[in-house]
């Protein structure tokens, strides 16, 4: 991809089983890759998906949809236009392991 033309949609749904039906109606709406699901403490799921501007915007659009007919609390969030050098250590986050005691 160019330079900015990578777009990110974050969807926050609360409870999994929602978030499931969200993030699954998102990547059948478009050519996105789904990087992650991230619980928080409060029980809400962020679907993080990345990917060309307008394929993001009909999965973003399809999964703000879905949470909305499955009556489950939605919050949102669109970049249209997001750095590549940014993708890596904001949206691509690694799991941090602790090093072994042998280590």
């Amino acid at each position: 991809m160019e330079h900015g033309s990578i777009a990110v949609g974050l969807v926050e749904v609360f409870g999994l089983p929602p978030a499931v039906f969200v993030a699954d109606a998102m990547v059948k709406a478009g050519d996105v890759r789904l990087v992650d699901l991230e619980v928080n403490t409060l029980g809400a799921m962020t679907i993080k998906i990345t990917g060309d501007v307008g394929a993001v915007r009909a999965a973003f659009e399809t999964g703000e949809r879905m949470a909305t007919e499955l009556d489950a609390n939605v919050a949102t969030s669109l970049i249209s236009s997001y750095s590549p050098q940014g993708i890596h250590p904001w949206i691509d986050c690694l799991l941090y392991t602790s090093p072994s005691p042998r280590d």
